[in-house]
C-alpha cells in the first residue's frame, strides 16, 4: 500500500515493512505509485536491497531506477516502538557493587532464511538501563529455530556461531541514574579473551546471556523459566552450623555462605589429657597424637547446633557463682527489710 512517499510492504507473514524511497538530494514523491508494478527484494535482516519496475514511461523507463534509489526504513527497530518489534522480556541484574539495573530483551521475528529445512530466524536485541548493550545498537544477533522448534545456532555481528545459545556482553559500562559511570568493574580489557562461564570472582562487567533452552512452538510467546546469578549487597543475619560442623553464614540479600568447618580431634588414650583450665587440655605422651578428621566420620562423633555438652561445663565455677548469687540475693533482701522498719519507726514517731 501507498502513503505520500511511504510504501507498506507486507510479507507472507503478515508483517508490515514501511520505506521510504527517492534520490540523493531529490526526493521524489510518487503521486501514481498504484500504477507501478515492481517488485522490492526485502533482505533476511528485513533491510530492502532494491526496488525494480517493468513500466516504460518516464522517469521509470529506466529499470535500475529504484534499483539506484536511497531506500530508507523508517519502522527500524526501536525500543521505545512496540510496533518495531514483536516481544520483549525484563529482568534485574546487578553489578560488582550490587547495584541493581534492567536487562531488556527484545526479539524481533524476520523472514524465512529460506534454507528448505523449515528453519525460523529472530533478530535479538539486548538493552540495559534503556541503552542498547552486545553490538546491537549496529546489529543484532541471529537466533535461528529448527523445524523442531529448538534453537539451532545463535549468529553474532560478525558471523559467529554459537551452537549452545549463549550470547557474551562485554560492553557494558554499569551507570547511575544519572548516566554517568557509577564505579563498579566496568568492560574487559581484552573482549576476546572472556569466555564462559566467567570465572569467579569476576573482574569486569562482562556476563553471559544463556538462551539455550528457548523454543519456537504454535503458541504464545512466555516466558516459562528465567534464572540469573548476580544478588544486590548485604548483611550477615545469622549463622547456622550443620552436623558435620559446616558454618554457613546468612546475608540480608538470601544468600548463604559456607565460613568454614569445625573439626574435631580424637585421642587414643583420653585420660591422658592434661587439664590446662577452662576445660582446657592438650596432648601428652599418655594420650598419644591427635586423629584429626571431620565430624560424624570415622570414631568422631557429630556435632549439635545450638546445644552444650555437659563437659563443657565447670561444676565448680558454676557452684561458686550460685552461692555468689544468693549471698547478692541475701543481701539486697536484707536492705529491703533495714528500709522498711526504719520508714514504719518515722511513721509511729509521728
Amino acid at each position: 500500500s501507498r502513503d505520500g512517499n511511504t510504501l507498506t510492504v507486507t510479507d507472507s507473514s503478515g508483517e508490515d515493512l514501511k520505506v521510504r524511497w527517492g534520490t540523493v538530494g531529490t526526493p521524489e514523491t510518487f503521486n501514481s505509485l498504484e500504477a507501478v508494478e515492481g517488485n522490492v527484494e526485502v533482505t533476511a535482516d528485513r533491510s530492502i536491497s532494491g526496488i525494480t519496475s517493468d513500466i516504460a514511461t518516464s522517469p521509470f523507463s529506466d529499470p535500475d531506477y529504484f534499483a539506484n534509489a536511497d531506500v530508507e526504513r523508517i519502522n527500524a527497530f526501536n525500543p521505545i516502538d512496540q510496533r518495531t518489534y514483536n516481544h520483549a522480556t525484563s529482568t534485574t541484574i546487578y553489578d560488582s557493587l550490587g547495584n541493581s539495573h534492567e536487562l531488556t530483551q527484545f526479539f524481533v521475528k524476520e523472514p524465512s532464511p529460506g534454507s528448505g529445512v523449515g528453519e525460523s530466524q529472530w533478530s535479538v536485541y539486548m538493552q540495559i538501563d534503556g541503552e542498547l548493550v552486545g553490538g546491537t545498537d549496529q546489529a543484532p544477533y541471529t537466533a535461528t529455530f529448527n523445524e523442531s522448534g529448538d534453537l539451532a545456532s545463535i549468529t553474532d555481528q560478525e558471523g559467529n556461531v554459537s551452537a549452545n545459545g549463549e550470547i557474551l556482553i562485554t560492553d557494558w559500562v554499569p551507570k547511575d541514574p544519572s548516566g554517568d559511570p557509577n564505579g563498579a568493574d566496568g568492560p574487559p580489557d581484552d573482549p576476546d579473551a572472556v569466555v564462559s562461564p566467567i570465572p569467579e570472582p569476576p573482574t569486569s562487567s562482562a556476563f553471559v546471556i544463556d538462551l539455550g533452552d528457548a523454543t519456537q512452538y504454535g503458541a504464545a510467546f512466555g516466558v516459562n523459566d528465567q534464572q540469573q546469578n548476580g544478588y544486590t549487597t548485604g548483611r550477615l543475619s545469622g549463622l547456622d552450623v550443620s552436623d558435620e560442623g559446616v558454618i554457613f553464614a546468612r546475608y540480608t540479600n538470601g544468600q548463604s555462605n559456607s565460613l568454614g568447618q569445625v573439626a574435631l580431634a580424637s585421642f587414643n588414650n583420653t585420660d591422658g589429657l592434661s587439664p590446662v583450665g577452662d576445660t582446657a587440655w592438650v596432648e601428652t605422651f599418655e594420650s598419644g597424637q591427635p586423629v584429626i578428621g571431620k565430624p560424624d566420620t570415622g570414631t568422631l562423633g557429630a556435632i549439635a547446633a545450638s546445644s552444650v555438652e555437659e563437659s563443657n561445663v565447670d561444676l565448680s565455677a558454676e557452684l561458686v557463682n550460685l552461692i555468689i548469687a544468693q549471698r547478692n540475693y541475701q543481701a539486697n533482701a536484707k536492705t529491703i527489710e533495714t528500709s522498711d522498719a526504719v520508714t514504719q519507726t518515722i511513721i509511729n514517731l509521728r
